[in-house]
């Protein structure tokens, strides 16, 4: 189980570390208090009885590079209509794998968006923050370091 100090990847959040676990005044279970990485003056009381699904361990190092070096052979099944399209893109999102991330921004910088799938934007964009900064965090390096070894990899 994950103990104070621990970094967590959160599905809603990513990257997170534990402050504290305690139990909150009015609430009878005990809760992990969670710092997001991307907005470290957010802090989130999290059940720790929910933890093992809302939760999972951050990528090693050895596993970031090889998910860098994998980015480039991601793939996702191909949905030509908008709303089915940006459905599963929430989805994989939500689902928070390293791997779905991924693919989400295999899709953002792999090709040109077009005008019609603009919706599909945020999504990708807020793929492209938590795997950048779970893969910055295992290697040691800013986004903007991520994003450039990202690029070079396609």
């Amino acid at each position: 189980m994950f103990k104070k100090d621990d970094y967590v990847v959160n599905k809603a959040h990513g990257l997170c570390q534990i402050i504290d676990i305690c139990m909150p005044e009015g609430i009878n279970y005990n809760c992990f208090l969670i710092m997001p990485v991307i907005s470290p003056t957010l802090k989130i009381y999290f059940p720790v009885k929910n933890a093992l699904t809302h939760f999972r361990k951050p990528l090693n190092a050895e596993q970031a590079k090889e998910s860098i070096k994998k980015l480039p052979f991601s793939d996702i099944k191909n949905i030509t209509e908008s709303k089915t399209k940006n459905n599963e893109y929430k989805k994989m999102l939500y689902e928070g794998t390293a791997e779905n991330l991924a693919a989400l921004v295999k899709v953002l910088y792999g090709k040109q968006i077009p005008v019609k799938d603009a919706m599909h934007i945020g999504v990708l964009k807020t793929a492209e923050t938590l795997y950048l900064t779970e893969i910055g965090f295992a290697l040691g390096k800013t986004n903007e370091d991520i994003k450039k070894l990202i690029l070079e990899q396609m």
